[in-house]
């Protein structure tokens, strides 16, 4: 369209000056014509000049006659059209140059100088500025006014990439644009004044690294950091740093580190700090990034500690919360209870207040103590006290310690000897160790007197296995552990007078009444022995091939058992004795007591001597039995549960009666109802019996035990001597003795009784149900396939009789 505009003026104008140029040609001839004939040209001035505003002005009117015309070939054209187009043009010319054109050239068109160009000081309109005069490296571009930028423009570096696109005020940057460095966007926003000002995102590399407000060329007011691309700070900035109330987070970008106060870039004020899983580490006071003032940490198991801090570390002093209780409250060093301190049960009583050394109570301090002193330290702590040999026990349940503390002598008051601490639930938050380096570390911080020794022990029962221990000035510390590099469960300090105290008695309490407490068990139908207990017993009676080896191994098994604790029972009596003898002897060895004494002791010694050597044949005797029937040693087995106990008269008689009945039938065997009716009622009787020798036994040695319990207090407040106390050990132990040999009797007819139900007394009692259901499973096997051996050789024998009659 624009062409063809173009095409017609062009025509027009040709046309136009085509008839101008004849017009003035015919208007030149005249007028020479008429100079020629002018003879005196100052006579015809006038006139001249007359006629010509006449026909000036007739040239302007509206055309009347022919001659106001110009004639050509094919148009007749008004001279006063001539005259206005000729003013026309002339006028149109003056407006292209001086006002179109700079217009066009200004707003459409873009002027290129080099920029020592004098005209670009009151240039206005577009232009591409170069640094150099071939103008190939440009400096910028954009609209001049009076030689000054304004509006949109672009500047750039002196490689010629681009710097800066975007708006311009009075030649310097400002309003809305993009800042770029070697090529490389690193701005884009608002700008004021020149260099940020308002909204913008900042670049490093081409990479987002901040978006929000901006003043005087920092980040200021509300703004987001970004650090490889994710967010790591949100909220206040002030002079490019983090200032006020603002988030940060993780490198992830999305999980929250921080959420609160910051100055200078760093944590400052109120504020939150969370872990990488977006639980509250800490709440409270910060400066300069650490801990600072009031606050509370929170652990990973949801305890929370409150104190003041300094630095980031507490000032020495901390409360300890747990489930929003107060657990812990006093000294510290940093979040470890350290120092004077005290612990608080579930039940809000004060179980321990005293001294605490690196997270732990500190045992040290507690062998200071009088026993008065610990009753004091364990405040309103439900803690027992019971008698034993070396001393008395303090017991504090809650706080999961046992103190052992030596009895009153003379004027010399009763003072802590031994303290052991195996805490469990919310108490094991004081035992500060991960596992057995920690426990080590934590250990060397007592004593540069010695090594830290390590021993593995031997202990069947699957307990403690591991000892890491040290020696510390007067006293000893040890961790016990389920196994190497395994956190201690279990601290034990003891004095270094720990170990006399008592020694002129020495008497294994705690073997004894471990012993006593399993056979009491038995004896309540408590069939929870150790595993190792069952698995030894299971796999020993797996092995008989029939009913009555089983019968008979359960004798050898419980026989081995028997005779295995008797001696240990005896054992623990020739100690006993021993002591008592040398006693006797440095006596007369000053002039006091009777060799009657000495000698009775003596006779006793050797009938010990005598009684241990036949429970180490019978044990022996038993073992080969277990040997010979299974193929198996048996040597060091746990053997408890091939022991049984119950009381005859709840059993279910006429189903013990039809459990040997079916069990007969099955077997082939044939049934006489009323001699198999009297077999087990006279069975049931013999049990019977034996429960009441078992029950008997038992009393004894709960009698024996409290008789002993007695003699132990007696001797701590001097009313008896150490020979009485140990003679009600003895007893005690012989009491043990005697119940282990009825139990092997009871045992022995449980077992018979057993092998005539076949197997429903075990099941029934739950006593190696399952290798007994084997063992009976096998007889019954057996007798029916002896069953049809039988009955085919009948056949047999029968056909051939047949073929013989026939013949």
């Amino acid at each position: 369209m624009l062409s063809y505009l173009l095409r017609q003026f062009v025509n027009s104008c040709g046309i136009f000056f085509r008839t101008i140029r004849a017009f003035f040609v015919r208007k030149a001839v005249g007028a020479w014509a008429a100079v020629r004939r002018a003879a005196n040209f100052s006579r015809k001035a006038t006139k001249v000049a007359t006629a010509s505003f006449q026909g000036a002005a007739a040239a302007v009117k509206k055309p009347t006659k022919r001659e106001d015309y110009v004639e050509t070939q094919r148009l007749f054209i008004s001279k006063s059209f001539l005259i206005l187009a000729a003013v026309g043009l002339v006028l149109f010319g003056l407006l292209v140059y001086y006002i179109l054109w700079p217009y066009l050239l200004g707003r459409f068109f873009t002027a290129r100088f080099y920029q020592g160009d004098p005209r670009l000081e009151d240039w206005s309109g577009r232009v591409r500025v170069y640094a150099d005069e071939k103008k190939t490296v440009p400096l910028y571009d954009g609209t001049l006014e009076s030689g000054v930028l304004q509006g949109k423009g672009r500047e750039y570096d002196e490689d010629g990439l681009l710097a800066y696109e975007g708006g311009f005020l009075n030649g310097e940057r400002s309003g809305s644009g993009a800042c770029y460095d070697g090529g490389v966007l690193v701005y884009e926003g608002a700008f004021a004044g020149g260099v940020y000002e308002g909204g913008g995102s900042l670049y490093e590399n081409g990479v987002l690294v901040y978006q929000g407000g901006f003043s005087a060329g920092a980040a200021s007011g509300v703004g987001t950091a970004y650090e490889n691309g994710a967010r790591c700070y949100e909220g206040q900035f002030a002079d490019g740093t983090y200032s006020g109330e603002g988030t940060a987070y993780y490198p992830d970008g999305q999980t929250v580190r921080y959420r609160g106060g910051f100055a200078d870039g760093k944590y400052d004020g109120e504020g939150t700090e969370y872990s990488t899983a977006g639980a509250v580490r800490y709440r409270g006071g910060f400066a300069g990034g650490a801990y600072e003032g009031t606050g509370s940490r929170y652990l990973d198991n949801g305890d929370v500690i409150r104190a003041e801090f300094s630095a980031g570390t507490t000032d020495g002093a901390i409360q300890w919360f747990k489930s929003g209780r107060l657990w812990y409250d006093g000294g510290a060093d940093d979040l470890t209870p350290d120092g004077f301190g005290t612990v608080y049960a579930r039940s809000g009583k004060a179980v321990y207040a005293g001294e605490l050394d690196r997270g732990t109570p500190d045992g040290a301090w507690l062998l200071s103590l009088t026993a008065e002193e610990l009753r004091e330290a364990f405040g309103d702590a439900s803690a027992p006290e019971t008698d034993g040999l070396r001393g008395f026990t303090v017991t504090n349940e809650e706080l999961g310690m046992t103190v052992l503390c030596g009895y009153r002598s003379g004027e010399e008051p009763s003072r802590v000897l031994e303290v052991r601490f195996q805490p469990d639930g919310e108490m094991t938050s004081l035992l500060p160790w991960a596992d057995e380096t920690e426990f080590a570390q934590w250990l060397g911080g007592l004593s540069e007197d010695g090594p830290i020794s390590r021993t593995d022990l031997a202990e069947p029962d699957g307990g403690l296995t591991r000892r890491v221990g040290c020696t510390g000035g007067s006293y000893a510390c040890a961790g016990l552990s389920r196994g190497t590099d395994k956190a201690p469960e279990r601290v034990i300090w003891s004095s270094d007078t720990a170990g006399g105290a008592g020694a002129s008695v020495q008497l294994p309490a705690s073997a004894a009444q471990d012993r006593m407490d399993a056979l009491l068990d038995t004896l309540d139908g408590v069939q929870d022995a150790s595993r190792q207990s069952e698995d030894a017993a299971a796999a020993l009676l797996s092995g008989a091939s029939s009913a009555q080896d089983a019968q008979t191994l359960i004798g050898a098994m419980s026989g081995w058992y028997i005779w295995d604790e008797t001696a240990a029972l005896l054992r623990e009596d020739r100690s006993l004795l021993e002591q008592s003898l040398r006693e006797m002897q440095t006596a007369l060895s000053r002039g006091e007591g009777a060799e009657e004494d000495e000698k009775r002791l003596s006779d006793r010694l050797a009938s010990l001597d005598r009684q241990l050597a036949q429970c180490a044949a019978e044990r022996e005797r038993a073992a080969l039995m277990m040997e010979k029937l299974t193929g198996s040693a048996a040597e060091d087995a746990a053997l408890q549960a091939a022991l049984v106990c119950f009381d005859p008269a709840k059993l279910d008689a006429q189903a013990l009666y039809d459990a040997a009945a079916q069990y007969a039938s099955a077997s082939g065997a044939s049934v006489d109802s009323a001699e198999l009716k009297l077999e087990i009622k006279t069975a049931v009787i013999d049990l019977g019996l034996l429960y009441e020798t078992v029950c008997a036994a038992r009393t004894e040695l709960e009698t024996a035990a409290q008789t002993a319990q007695t003699a132990a207090a007696d001797y701590a407040r001097g009313a008896a001597e150490a020979s009485a106390l140990r003679e009600a050990q003895i007893a005690k132990n012989d009491a043990a003795a005697a119940l282990l040999t009825a139990l092997g009797d009871f045992t022995d007819r449980a077992a018979a009784v057993n092998t005539l139900s076949g197997g429903w007394l075990a099941q029934e009692r739950d006593w190696l149900a399952e290798p007994f259901r084997t063992v009976f499973q096998k007889e019954l096997d057996r007798a029916q396939t002896a069953a049809v051996e039988r009955r085919l050789a009948e056949l047999t024998a029968g056909s051939g009789q047949t073929a013989d009659t026939a013949a």
